[in-house]
C-alpha cells in the first residue's frame, strides 16, 4: 500500500473556517485542496492523488513513490486499483514500451489499454495482472 504525506491546517477568513491540504510528492511538486470540513479535504485530496496520477500517465511520467511523513502529516492511501496501474505505469516507462507496445505484448486492443491504464476507471485485477505477466512481473497483493 502507498501512502502520501499530506498536510491539513484549518484557516478562517472573514469569521468563516476552511480547510486547506496539500499533498506532497517526492518530485517537489503538490497538489492543494480547499475544503469547508477537515472530511472533505482528505476526500479531495483522495481524488487529488488519483487526479496526479491521470496526469502522470496522459505525459507518460513516471509517478513518484511516496516521501516519508514528517511529523503532524496526514497520509492519504493511493486506492489499491490505482498503485497496481501505477507499478505498471512505471515499469512500462523504465522499459521504454509504448503503451500500445505493452498492450500487443498483453493482447489488448489499444482502445483496451486506454481504459486499463486509467486511474479512474475500474479495471479488473486479472487483466492488471497479465499486464504485469506481459513484462515479466507478478502483480503481488497482502492483507496486513
Amino acid at each position: 500500500m502507498r501512502y502520501y504525506p499530506a498536510t491539513l491546517e484549518q484557516v478562517e477568513e472573514n469569521g468563516k473556517p476552511y480547510y486547506i491540504g496539500t499533498l506532497q510528492f517526492s518530485d517537489n511538486s503538490n497538489a492543494i485542496v480547499q475544503a469547508d470540513t477537515g472530511s472533505e479535504a482528505i476526500t479531495e485530496l483522495e481524488s487529488a492523488l488519483i487526479g496526479a496520477v491521470e496526469f502522470a500517465f496522459k505525459d507518460d511520467d513516471p509517478f513518484p513513490e511516496p516521501t516519508s511523513p514528517k511529523k503532524g502529516d496526514i497520509l492519504v492511501l493511493m486506492p489499491t486499483l490505482v498503485e497496481a496501474k501505477v507499478l505498471i505505469h512505471n515499469e512500462r516507462i523504465k522499459r521504454k514500451l509504448s503503451k500500445t507496445e505493452l498492450g500487443k505484448l498483453a493482447g489488448f486492443t489499444p482502445a483496451e489499454m486506454q481504459r486499463l491504464l486509467n486511474p479512474w476507471y475500474k479495471s479488473g485485477i486479472d487483466k492488471l495482472d497479465k499486464l504485469s505477466q506481459a513484462l515479466n512481473q507478478m502483480l503481488k497483493l497482502a492483507l496486513k
